[in-house]
């Protein structure tokens, strides 16, 4: 661009020089020298001002690209802000569905004429490999926890204490596939409650498998499954899910049914521990 004004220049003082000899003779020498100085500095004049004109246009070049970089670094910072406000919707519905579950334990162990002590904590370990098995909480000893004692999500039953320690616990989940769980529960059909076993969980199908103590007892859809206070430390009255298949061998004619978990183990991270002897 610096060139193309230089070459402009050298042309206009050409042209000036030209027409100022010709319409004139030679007797106005001294008249043509002054005019050609004063061709000279508008030339180098406007020239300079080109120059000038040239350092601010890359100037602006020079912020708009640094407008450009800020606008980017803005942007990384409002995708990052919305991300933030994205997870902090999540903890916002986690915490909100364990008040409400809460509300749905403490109504259910009541029909039964239990109460308990909850405290509150959430899951801080759980391995890939052994996802659906087990997982260790941030509540212990320290807590009033005790080993064997239920723990709940969203009102639910999900496991039990295993180990313990001061200010953290291992826990088996209701999801473990690795164990025959045997856990002794009870099935609400009607007004009758009729005592079941929990064997075990398939991650297929993402339900429990439930079998009758005795021949001849028969559950619905829809039937609740809770804890029965067989179970030493475990109080009667924990919910646990809803029945959604009975599943009949023709040859044997024993009946087993399917049941649905009332929360998510997969997911589970908030929890509580039913603090009872």
């Amino acid at each position: 661009m610096k060139k193309k004004y230089i070459i402009i220049v050298v042309v206009g003082l050409i042209l000036t020089n030209l027409i100022l000899f010709t319409s004139m003779g030679d007797g106005i020498a001294v008249g043509t020298v002054n005019m050609y100085n004063k061709v000279t500095t508008f030339f180098k004049s406007g020239y300079t001002n080109m120059i000038s004109n040239i350092g601010d246009i890359n100037e602006l070049y020079s912020r708009v690209d640094n407008l450009s970089l800020t606008n980017e670094q803005l942007s990384a910072a409002n995708q990052k802000i919305n991300d933030e406000n994205d997870m902090l919707e999540i903890e916002k519905k986690q915490i909100q569905d364990a008040i409400k579950g809460r509300e749905f334990f403490d109504t259910s162990i009541r029909k039964f004429g239990q109460k308990s002590e909850l405290v509150g904590g959430q899951i801080i370990l759980r391995d890939l490999n052994t996802w659906n098995n087990s997982a260790t909480v941030n509540i212990g000893s320290d807590h009033g926890a005790l080993k064997g004692q239920a723990v709940i999500s969203n009102g639910y039953l999900v496991g039990f204490i295993t180990e313990i320690n001061s200010t953290t616990s291992k826990m088996i989940l209701l999801s473990n596939e690795n164990e025959v769980l045997n856990i002794p529960i009870m099935a609400i059909s009607g007004n009758k409650e009729i005592n079941m076993i929990l064997t075990n969980y398939n991650s297929e199908t993402g339900k429990y498998t439930i079998k009758p103590i005795s021949m001849g007892q028969r559950l619905s859809t829809g039937d609740e499954i809770f804890t029965n206070g067989y179970q030493e430390g475990i109080i009667k009255g924990i919910p646990i899910g809803k029945i959604s298949e009975e599943i009949i061998d023709n040859d044997t004619g024993s009946v087993e049914y399917l049941v649905t978990p009332g929360t998510d183990i997969a997911n589970t991270r908030l929890i509580e521990v039913v603090l009872n002897d």
